[in-house]
Order: C-alpha cells, then structure tokens, then sequence
C-alpha cells in the first residue's frame, strides 16, 4: 500500500514514522509546508529529514488544493492519504486527486467538537472523556464516516499541553490498528450521529486572556 501524508505538525511526525514503520505500507509522499511558512503553526515540524530518511517524496506546498500540488499529488498516485496537523480544507479535487481514500485526524470524539481548536475547548468545556479520532474526509467539516477512535481521561488538572501529549499517544495507536486494517482489506466505515454533534469554534490568543478585575 502506497501512503501519501498531509501535515506540518507533531501529529504529522506520528503519523510519518507510524507508516513507514508500519509492514505492508511504503510512505511515497509527504506533503508540508515550506519552512518559510513555520509561523503557521505553533507546533510545526520539519518534515525533510523524515522524508528523506524513509525515501518519501517531500511536496512543500503552501496550498494543497492549488495546481502545482494536485499535479504532484496525482504523479504519486497514492493509494491513502493521511491528513493529520494540517489547517487547509481538502476540497473534491485533492481528494480526486488523492484517489478518492483520504482519511483525517481530528483530537475530538467525533461528532463531538468538530471544528477549531478542540483541545483547548475540551478544557475549557470540562469533559471528562475525549478521543482521538481518525474518519474519512468528506464535504463537510470533521463529519466524514468514523473509521477508528481511542478514547482518552482527561485529568483535573490538565493542560492544553499534556491533553496535546496524550492525543499523540492515541493518534499513533489508533493510526497503526488502522494501518493493519486496511492493508487486510478491513475497511471500517461508521456514519456519525448527527443527533450528537456539537462544533468548536477558532480561538486567539486575545480569548485566553484573563481580565484580573473580574
């Protein structure tokens, strides 16, 4: 199975090293940001040496949906695509592009806090439980068929960081099994409940701060 991932994050680095470690799969590409972009991401990660560790094509582009990188993508032919840490919607023609198999990540039990900034949300909401989510990238937002999830504690205590931590854990976990699966034709396609979906919306950093006079 040829896998092509999407991303510029630490979820991206999981999801780099889980594939091309994984039997029965070949990393082909690898889809980032260029490092003049980095500032787009708080947690981005340089994916090159990866790439060029696990013999991936590395395809910088600023955006995936322009005709530059639809083009490379097409070339690679992947047979999956993973998009993990990655900000930009995946419109008809990159997943057309992509051969039609995209699956997405999102740190959120799915239906529940589709949208931005999930982590912190998951906080600021006072869940109790979380998951991390793998589901098939469709037209809308985080609403695509679920194909594996992993659910996660969140402690008293918790911060945006080691919520961020335990997501990471998840993701590889979740991403391997998923991995397995499919390279054994065990496809796994469950609708969402849209009875049970809630969404998160963006959040800056003027909406973390703390007015001490209240």
């Amino acid at each position: 199975m040829k896998a092509l991932v999407v991303g510029a994050v630490e979820g991206t680095r999981v999801a780099v090293e889980t594939v091309a470690n994984t039997p029965g799969w070949e990393l082909a590409g690898v889809l980032t940001l260029p490092g003049e972009l980095a500032s787009r991401h708080s947690d981005f990660v340089d994916l090159a040496p990866l790439a060029k560790a696990a013999g991936a094509q590395l395809l910088p582009f600023a955006n995936s949906n322009s005709p530059e990188a639809l083009e490379a993508i097409r070339a690679l032919a992947p047979d999956f695509t993973f998009v993990v840490g990655w900000s930009q919607i995946c419109g008809p023609e990159f997943r057309a592009a992509c051969g039609g198999n995209v699956v997405g990540y999102h740190p959120a039990p799915l239906p529940r806090l589709r949208g931005r900034a999930a982590i912190p949300w998951t906080i600021l909401l006072d869940e109790k439980i979380t998951a991390s989510t793998l589901f098939w990238i469709d037209d809308g937002v985080d609403s695509g068929e679920l194909l594996a999830q992993s659910y996660i504690h969140v402690s008293p205590r918790e911060t945006a960081q080691t919520l961020y931590d335990k997501h990471m854990v998840a993701l590889e976990k979740i991403l391997g099994q998923a991995l397995g699966m499919i390279a054994s034709g065990e496809v796994v396609r469950e609708v969402q409940d849209e009875a049970c979906a809630t969404y998160a919306t963006k959040r800056t950093p003027e909406d973390g701060r703390i007015d001490w006079s209240r």
